[in-house]
């Protein structure tokens, strides 16, 4: 990642392609990219509904950003979940 500039973070609802064109655009420019979800999965080693299920959707949500924060020095390009602005501290950040 360039440190010099912020990442483009993609947000939109559910299935409306964020992480396909973040991908895109990601290999086309030789940009790094991640997508928030894919993260949480792999980090937790749990799926995203299966963290809905055990823990509920504020938990989820405090998750999601605290993974946002993680990342944020380390993409060009990241496409969050559909609900990152949900959080009013997301939303803010």
């Amino acid at each position: 990642m360039n440190h010099d500039k912020s990442p483009i973070i993609l947000i939109g609802f559910m299935g409306t392609g964020k992480s396909t064109i973040g991908k895109y655009v990601a290999d086309e420019q030789n940009l790094s990219f991640i997508d928030i979800d894919s993260y949480i999965e792999e980090k937790y080693k749990l799926t995203i509904p299966e963290i809905f299920s055990k823990h509920g959707e504020e938990y989820f949500r405090n998750l999601e950003f605290t993974c946002l924060q993680e990342c944020i020095n380390t993409a060009d390009i990241i496409a969050t979940g559909g609900g990152i602005i949900e959080s009013e501290e997301a939303f803010n950040f």
